[in-house]
């Protein structure tokens, strides 16, 4: 479940609301080719403490991978 913000105290409300996405991204993305194979995604994964990477062809975004996306493709491959 997720937190209620919206039950916090107004000061909280307001500096919140004046927050941007920009605010709060990061910065440093990490990226992988199409065909970066699971082992290598989830070693970065691991390395660099992130949950996620961007895949892109390029300057194409293509899609993400996740932490677990990586478990349901071993839990897959158990079937």
């Amino acid at each position: 479940m997720a937190p209620d913000w919206s039950a916090g105290p107004e000061d909280f409300q307001d500096r919140l609301a004046a927050l941007r996405a920009s605010d709060a991204m990061t910065r440093d993305v990490v990226t992988i080719p199409p065909d970066a194979p699971a082992s290598e995604i989830a070693r970065g994964l691991r390395a660099r403490y992130i949950q996620r990477v961007f895949v892109a062809a390029g300057s194409q975004l293509l899609g993400i991978v996740t932490a677990f996306d990586l478990l349901r493709v071993l839990e897959d491959l158990k079937d």
